[in-house]
């Protein structure tokens, strides 16, 4: 429940809106789901599936993430484009 909380806090500290809401609770799922995991034996088996599908795995949670900080990227690039250069 705190990663929950905590990453939900961060979310809105970045903005107030139901996109940083969803964003935080997507964070906290992630967080979570691989910290209960670390504590159990590997229980989905996840050693013995094919590589292949573990990397498809992986990469469809980095695209998801990288999606979802789009927005956010977007307004950085925008805001510090003018000043960087």
């Amino acid at each position: 429940m705190a990663v929950f909380f905590a990453m939900i806090a961060m979310g809105m500290w970045h903005g107030v809106s139901f996109y940083y809401l969803l964003w935080g609770m997507y964070h906290a799922l992630g967080i979570s789901l691989c910290r209960s995991y670390q504590l159990s034996s590997d229980p989905l088996r996840l050693g013995a599936m094919p590589a292949v599908v573990r990397r498809t795995i992986t990469r469809t949670a980095t695209f998801l993430w990288l999606v979802a900080g789009m927005p956010v990227l977007g307004s950085i690039l925008s805001f510090s484009h003018g000043q960087i250069l």
